[in-house]
């Protein structure tokens, strides 16, 4: 089935990932746009509905000017930084 058709029909994938990338001065009052497809009993439901999600973003100053972060924070305070969580390995040896 060609691409158009299994997004139409609502078998896609439920995770995507982009790389963007731009260089200072290229962008101005940037915005993040969302679009979903909700299934309900297992067909594409169109109406309006609350779908909880969320969003990570990584940004990194390539320049290292090191004012990136408090210029995004200062401008965009509904952004809240992700927790760090160090993951615990563990290996057994047989």
């Amino acid at each position: 089935m060609p691409e158009h058709q299994l997004r139409d029909e609502g078998k896609w994938e439920t995770l995507r990932h982009a790389r963007i990338k731009f260089n200072p001065g290229e962008v101005e009052d940037p915005w993040l746009e969302l679009t979903y497809l909700a299934r309900r009993a297992g067909a594409l439901d169109r109406g309006p509905s609350e779908l909880p999600f969320a969003v990570l973003i990584s940004v990194e100053d390539l320049n290292g000017s090191g004012t990136l972060y408090q210029g995004v924070v200062d401008q965009f305070a509904a952004l809240r930084p992700v927790a760090r969580v160090q993951a615990q390995t563990q290996v057994r040896i047989r």
